[in-house]
């Protein structure tokens, strides 16, 4: 994501990541919540883009190892394509992650947003435009385990 064509970058993380991703270019702001839902991380990171006069809102995950430059590249494409739509990767028709979120509406669906389910929520309720770009598979690739990870090195 590092030499993709986002134009910047804040890692929102929950108190019980904190400090798990020390390597950090200095060009990424870091931003630790306290709530561990991944719902308040959404929030925080829709509210941060919002204070900084964003137009979108890229949710990516940090447990997604195989999601690409080309991918990310391609989602932001299509969202530069149709500033309206909600644009989310896909592998062979599964919704997968990163997503792009349009703020110009955000008042209307950040309602939806709650629990663990984070952006998956406001996709599942979103009736406007939205755009499928196909990509590679690691978009649908989610570490979540100590045991998906030690599947994740024996591939």
């Amino acid at each position: 994501m590092i030499k993709s064509d986002v134009e910047s970058m804040v890692l929102f993380d929950n108190m019980q990541t904190a400090g798990a991703y020390l390597d950090l270019p200095e060009s990424i702001e870091r931003q630790t919540i306290p709530n561990g839902e991944f719902s308040a991380t959404v929030r925080a990171a829709i509210e941060y883009a919002q204070s900084k006069n964003a137009s979108h809102v890229m949710i990516a995950l940090g447990d997604m190892p195989e999601v690409t430059t080309q991918d990310i590249n391609a989602l932001v494409v299509a969202s530069k394509n149709q500033a309206d739509a909600f644009v989310c990767a896909t592998y062979k028709g599964r919704v997968g992650n990163p997503v792009i979120l349009p703020l110009l509406n955000s008042k209307k669906w950040i309602a939806d947003i709650s629990g663990d389910s984070g952006a998956r929520g406001i996709l599942k309720s979103h009736h406007g435009p939205m755009i499928e770009v196909e990509c590679g598979p690691g978009v649908i690739l989610d570490i979540d385990t100590p045991q998906d990870y030690d599947d994740y090195l024996r591939t």
